[in-house]
C-alpha cells in the first residue's frame, strides 16, 4: 500500500496512544479500512485522515 497511508496511520497511533489502531482488508482484497478501538468504543475510517477526524474530541457525526 501507499507509504503515505502507512505514515498517516503511524501519526494516528502516536497521537492517540490509548487506542488500538489497525488496518484491515476485506476478503476480496479491496481498499483497506482503518479502525481504532478503546474500552468498548470503536471508530473507523477509509483513510488515516478520516480516522483521525473521528477520534478528535468534539467531532460528532
Amino acid at each position: 500500500m501507499s507509504s503515505d497511508d502507512d505514515e498517516g496511520i503511524e501519526l494516528v497511533r502516536r497521537a492517540y496512544p490509548g487506542w488500538k489502531i489497525w488496518k484491515s482488508r476485506s476478503a476480496a482484497g479491496e481498499v483497506p479500512h482503518y479502525y481504532a478501538s478503546r474500552r468498548g468504543e470503536t471508530r473507523d475510517g477509509k483513510t488515516p485522515a478520516e480516522l483521525w477526524e473521528k477520534l478528535t474530541p468534539g467531532k460528532d457525526d
